[in-house]
């Protein structure tokens, strides 16, 4: 029981501390991703494109390095707004 209550309050922690601290960062020649476990930081030049993966009830943007694993971005966590499409859309698209 005491077990299931430090990790209900170890989640929590670290939702709370997520939600203050997740940020994406863009420039005009690179892409940073900062949470509590991820500090990614990759040149354009280090992206091979876009794409798309399916989830829970809708479409996430995806990130694939040319070098790495693709990962997906939830723009909704992170308050992601018509600037991150804009960029978004300026990669390569994979999907075709």
């Amino acid at each position: 029981m005491i077990s299931t209550d430090v990790l209900l309050l170890a989640g929590f922690a670290y939702a709370i501390i997520w939600s203050l601290t997740a940020r994406i960062y863009l420039y005009a020649d690179q892409f940073e991703q900062h949470t509590p476990l991820i500090h990614r930081v990759l040149k354009l030049d280090d992206i091979a494109g876009r794409m798309y993966t399916k989830g829970s009830g809708a479409h996430y943007p995806m990130i694939v390095p040319k070098s790495g694993r693709p990962f997906s971005i939830d723009t909704a966590a992170y308050g992601l707004d018509e600037r991150f499409n804009h960029w978004f859309l300026h990669l390569r698209d994979l999907n075709r």
